[in-house]
């Protein structure tokens, strides 16, 4: 079963679970319920959104951003960073929704920069939407709590966004190397 697959049977399981949870808490009123039924939409939260953000701006691009823009440009921070960060040695564990799109061997070099270059637009968008449940806390309370799971969320998809801008330059070398030699 693939990562996407799992994905989805793990949010449609998180909002039946939410559902079940929510009905046997309102005939109940168990606070033991009530956490488990606020537990399970925070989860079913960032798993739906992720993936609604992930769908939405690959309908939108296709994996055709317009990677020139100053957005994309590596900042002159960067490369530092990432070398204290140690992304090379860890971006190799992190997963990819759709693996095929970074495959070196069936996409061009500049195939992939626009592949990273719309997954780092996803990623971007989800660790803003990753503090939308703030808000819960103003209804369910435990601010802290909320606090914690987005900030936790959002480090996680800010790591991957790493990865996009930490390959990126990477893949323009090549497709610079590739040009000097004539195999472009």
């Amino acid at each position: 079963m693939s990562l996407k697959t799992k994905l989805y049977v793990v949010t449609a399981i998180l909002g039946l679970s939410l559902l079940i949870l929510t009905l046997r808490y309102t005939h109940t009123k168990s606070p033991i319920l009530y956490a488990a039924a606020v537990t399970s939409g925070t989860t079913f939260y960032h798993f739906a959104m992720r993936l609604l953000a992930g769908g939405l701006i690959h309908a939108a691009f296709h994996n055709r951003m317009d990677c020139t823009k100053k957005w994309f440009q590596e900042k002159p921070f960067e490369p530092a960073l990432y070398r204290a960060l140690r992304v090379k040695q860890w971006k190799k564990l992190l997963p990819a929704l759709n693996p095929e799109d970074f495959h070196i061997k069936t996409h061009s070099a500049s195939q992939l920069i626009q592949a990273s270059c719309q997954a780092e637009i996803v990623h971007e968008m989800i660790t803003v939407l990753s503090f939308i449940p703030l808000l819960f806390s103003i209804w369910f309370g435990s601010a802290g709590v909320f606090l914690i799971t987005s900030c936790l969320a959002a480090l996680l998809d800010a790591a991957f966004v790493m990865v996009q801008r930490y390959n990126r330059p990477r893949l323009l070398r090549l497709i610079q190397k590739q040009s000097k030699r004539g195999t472009i």
